[in-house]
């Protein structure tokens, strides 16, 4: 047989032929595998290599039978067959990671990232020999079963070895290849920060929130401990935050944390901040000038607010509730102006300090009702009797007073009477003038806020007697008194010569209806005069709907014309001795 193998007398082989010689001429010759219980034929002076069926120990017996049918003994053969070696296994001797402390699933210890290379190198068969490579060209006996770390050189990175085995038939293994990361050296220190730097700078380590965050690359984990006693570790799916334990005391806290890499390589570091969650006083806050006829009834027409009680090196804060939920910053002034609010109505305002920690205090709030404005108050007669009930002569010279706000004060006057007096909800007060025959009645009033109104449109009225106040044809003449009142058609007031009269009123003078203002008595222009030459038109000054004509007659009289309820922008038709002409 063909012994192959480190040894050529040891009878381990790859190739199980078996030679069979010292055959006689024409003699048969027969074999057992099975220890002599079958036999087989013989021929070509051979067992062939194919009758040996598996791997393992075999016992071989041989005999010859001559031509004349003599039986030789028997011989026999012993030997181990191996037709292939078994691949070797490799695997690290340490695959290092961090501490369970840290990494407490052990992620770290099965990521092929290890700061030991030694490799370990098993099902090897007793007495084969095994070669490793770094590049599958040149190859090394192995021995002690490992691969020993001076191997793979002294700079850490990616890092690769074969491995084979030679048995003792000489059959060569499978090459078995292990690939893993070198990694000797620590990293430097880690990045911290705040999660929740909540205090003035973002760089002092002042807060109320204790948590950290450590910005780690991937597969670093970490384990932490407080001055507390308190500790937990993080990193992976865990996460790379440090919590902060609910019942961690205020005041200097340091931190101590151990990152470790895949290979478990740690650093260590320690991170101090000062933790403060104790909220600052509450503040004060008032108005600072409750106007009105209450000083603590909130309704103001200044909600200037004056803050107090901040404490050195606090800031302060306010939202204001029509303004939604943004906090603002409050300035040195320690006062919120007026003009912060928007429009009047009613309104509170929140307003806290806050602390260099980011603390904010107790709310102290301010309601309030801002009022700046307050209309005129309106005027009207109680009675516009007559043939007319907007033509202001009336036989009850009795005015209303509407438009007041409740609890507002009011202040009306007339021909040098003055009248006071406090507004009820849905009541009108009214005041009866002293006999006259004309007045001029204005009306003001105070809200509860101190905002006085502007005057009220004046109102201006006749007081007659019933009988005149009725008359349905008015009087068209100056002979007739100083009063010309006109009618809802066309109407001519004639203005008469020598009725001693100079100053003249005239009512419901309408261009619309085509009124006249008839001057053909006292006045005729001269050639190349214009209307303009001898009538002055201008707007009353105070208020009151109607103009005001200064007419220079002829001989030079003066007159004074009112035309009373007359826009200042209509038209006047005016007759003189020489024609109609418009003013």
């Amino acid at each position: 047989m063909n012994d192959t193998g480190t040894s050529g007398f040891d009878r381990v082989t790859r190739d199980a032929t078996v030679l069979v010689s010292g055959l006689e001429a024409n003699a048969s010759w027969r074999y057992s595998l099975d220890n002599g219980q079958t036999w087989r034929d013989g021929k070509d002076g051979a067992i062939p290599a194919s009758a040996f069926t598996h791997d393992g120990d075999w016992k071989v017996l041989v005999r010859q039978t001559d031509a004349a049918g003599n039986h030789s003994e028997v011989r026999s053969l012993e030997f181990k067959l191996l037709t292939s070696a078994a691949t070797p296994s490799l695997r690290l001797s340490e695959d290092t990671g961090a501490t369970v402390f840290a990494d407490p699933a052990g992620i770290s210890l099965h990521d092929g990232v290890t700061r030991d290379a030694t490799v370990l190198v098993g099902n090897l068969d007793p007495n084969a020999k095994w070669q490793y490579s770094m590049d599958g060209l040149s190859w090394f006996e192995g021995r002690d079963g490992r691969v020993e770390p001076g191997f793979f050189g002294d700079h850490d990175g990616a890092k690769i070895v074969h491995v084979r085995q030679l048995d003792t038939a000489g059959n060569v293994s499978q090459i078995e290849t292990l690939q893993f990361v070198l990694d000797t050296k620590a990293d430097g220190p880690t990045e911290v920060r705040l999660v929740n730097d909540s205090g003035v700078s973002s760089t002092d380590w002042l807060t109320n929130d204790g948590r950290l965050e450590l910005v780690l690359a991937p597969g670093k984990t970490f384990s932490y401990t407080f001055d507390t006693g308190h500790w937990g570790s993080g990193g992976g799916a865990a996460g790379n935050i440090v919590a902060m334990p609910a019942d961690l005391p205020d005041g200097a806290r340091w931190v101590e944390l151990r990152v470790y890499d895949g290979a478990g390589n740690g650093t260590l570091q320690r991170v101090n901040f000062q933790l403060d969650r104790t909220p600052p006083p509450k503040l004060g806050a008032t108005l600072l000038n409750d106007t009105g006829a209450s000083a603590t009834d909130g309704i103001t027409q200044d909600a200037t607010i004056q803050v107090t009680g901040l404490t050195a090196g606090n800031r302060w804060q306010y939202r204001i509730a029509t303004r939604g939920d943004q906090w603002f910053d409050g300035d040195d002034s320690m006062r919120i102006e007026n003009s912060a609010y928007g429009g009047d109505g009613y309104n509170w305002v929140d307003i806290a300090q806050v602390d260099a920690a980011g603390n904010r205090g107790e709310l102290t709030r301010v309601h309030f009702e801002l009022d700046r404005v307050v209309e005129a108050p309106k005027l009207w007669l109680k009675d516009d009797t007559g043939a007319s009930a907007s033509d202001f002569i009336t036989a009850d010279g009795t005015v209303v007073i509407g438009g007041l706000e409740t609890g507002a004060t009011w202040w009306a006057g007339f021909n040098g009477q003055e009248y006071t007096g406090t507004a009820a909800s849905g009541i009108h007060p009214t005041v009866t003038p002293p006999s006259s025959n004309q007045f001029i009645f204005g009306a003001r009033q105070t809200d509860l806020a101190g905002n006085q109104s502007a005057l009220s449109t004046p109102l201006r009225a006749f007081v007659t007697t019933k009988e005149d106040a009725d008359a349905r044809q008015p009087a068209l003449r100056s002979s007739e008194g100083a009063l010309l009142s006109g009618t809802d058609r066309q109407d001519d007031f004639l203005v008469e010569i020598g009725a001693n009269i100079r100053l003249l009123t005239v009512t419901n003078f309408s261009s619309e209806q085509h009124d006249v203002l008839d001057l053909s008595q006292i006045l005729t222009l001269g050639t190349g005069q214009k209307i303009g030459d001898a009538v002055s038109k201008w707007n009353r000054g105070d208020g009151w709907l109607g103009v005001e004509l200064a007419i220079t007659a002829n001989g030079g009289e003066r007159y004074l014309v009112d035309l009373w309820n007359l826009p200042a922008a209509d038209r006047i038709f005016i007759r003189t001795g020489d024609g109609l002409h418009v003013l």
